[in-house]
């Protein structure tokens, strides 16, 4: 972090520029102006974690060589829609902003060469999920958490269709997202973090995700899903690090399998449901376990003395 201040302002002499970062330098303020059109050969622009605020201007458009693109964590606003010419963008960084369009079914669909598109936390709203966003071959981070004016449900039939996609990192938490989970889903192989947790999901939670063998972490909570048991296919997740089912119409016992078969967890949240009897001794075995949390359930018995093995618990 630099402790750079002012506006930013281009000249024509800059035309060679390929790289621009002033990104961490929350003393950077003012628009990006319209001469940044100058910037013909730039590939990588970095302005995030900076003062700046907004529309983004029409000559942004023009820079065609942008590879990585970096807005985060500012304070711009208003539409993307100029970014839609800029097809050799590899990475779009717009989280925490509050850009606020309409995302529909042309929604940044020319960017077909992205490898990580995060638009987490702005103020975009939306009828659905678009299913073009699917079908990019080298997508690999797909982020539009937290934009709490989309709606509507997942796209089934472009997930079922994305077999040998390469998307490792899916998070569509707090989206009001309705529907069931689409079988297909099993169709995202690659898939390392999947996050649909606090939307409005209804139905079971179905067995096709123990087809995701690579799952590390898993946020399904704060949904609508039909009362059952713990799923016994989770027992299949065994690179698991990471499990949250709060809220989630859990019922029945904490099945042992879930200190034996899912023994790399770290964080495990079963909190909020309607779970019964004792905890299981397996999950004293859990060495790795740092957070625990099984709060507002219907728990009984003492706690297991293996428990005490539970050397880098924080949270309990």
């Amino acid at each position: 972090q630099n402790f750079l201040s002012g506006d930013i302002n281009f000249a024509m002499t800059m035309s060679k520029l390929k790289e621009l970062s002033v990104e961490y330098n929350p003393n950077i303020t003012g628009t990006i102006p319209e001469s940044i059109l100058a910037l013909q050969n730039l590939s990588i622009l970095s302005l995030s974690n900076t003062d700046m605020y907004g529309t983004l201007p029409s000559g942004m458009s023009q820079l065609e060589n942008l590879e990585l693109l970096l807005l985060d964590d500012s304070n711009f606003s208003g539409s993307v829609e100029v970014l839609q010419n800029l097809t050799n963008l590899r990475y779009l960084y717009l989280e925490d902003n509050r850009f606020n369009d309409t995302i529909d079914d042309n929604f940044l669909k020319e960017l077909d060469q992205l490898v990580h598109l995060d638009i987490s936390a702005n103020d975009f709203r939306g009828s659905s999920i678009p299913a073009h966003l699917f079908g990019f071959p080298d997508l690999k981070v797909l982020d539009m958490s937290s934009n709490h004016r989309m709606q509507g449900s997942l796209p089934a039939e472009a997930i079922a269709n994305a077999k040998g996609s390469k998307l490792e990192h899916l998070s569509l938490h707090s989206m009001n997202i309705t529907g069931q989970i689409p079988l297909g889903i099993s169709a995202l192989k690659n898939l390392t973090h999947l996050d649909l947790s606090l939307n409005r999901l209804y139905g079971d939670i179905p067995p096709e995700l123990a087809e995701l063998t690579k799952l590390q972490y898993l946020f399904l909570g704060r949904n609508n899903f039909s009362a059952g048991a713990v799923p016994e296919w989770l027992r299949n997740l065994t690179k698991l690090t990471e499990l949250s089912l709060k809220a989630s119409s859990l019922t029945g016992i904490i099945p042992d399998w879930i200190g034996t078969d899912l023994s790399k967890l770290k964080f495990l949240d079963f909190g909020e449901n309607s779970l019964e009897g004792p905890l299981p001794e397996s999950v004293g075995t859990l060495s790795n376990l740092w957070i625990l949390i099984l709060n507002k359930n219907n728990l009984n018995g003492t706690i297991p003395l293996s428990f005490g093995q539970l050397e880098s618990l924080e949270t309990f």
